[in-house]
């Protein structure tokens, strides 16, 4: 459901979203970072933990405006280009459930 996911990525752009959301980001990065001793993929759950961290950094330091211009460049594409990403972040989300599960 692209049309969704466009509603999704206006609403967080507009209010207090953004900055809630990159506090998030900010907070589950350093999170993964600490817990990924203790699991099976634990290099993997740290990448997505320094990745989150990353991007949760991302508005603070860019500006909201440019990382708006990113978002509304992402949202102007076709149906089966934003449909391409789904699959992509589903198996991102299973490997690190099953990577983030306990020794």
């Amino acid at each position: 459901m692209p049309d969704l996911l466009r509603n999704t990525f206006r609403e967080v752009l507009s209010g207090p979203w953004a900055a809630i959301a990159s506090g998030a980001r900010i907070v589950l990065g350093i999170a993964f970072w600490f817990i990924a001793p203790g699991t099976r993929g634990a290099t993997f759950v740290r990448i997505i933990g320094v990745v989150m961290f990353v991007a949760g950094l991302m508005i603070p330091l860019v500006g909201k405006r440019r990382v708006e211009h990113m978002i509304h460049w992402f949202i102007a594409r076709p149906n089966f280009v934003v449909r391409t990403f789904a699959p992509f972040f589903i198996l991102l989300g299973v490997a690190l459930v099953l990577a983030g599960r306990p020794l």
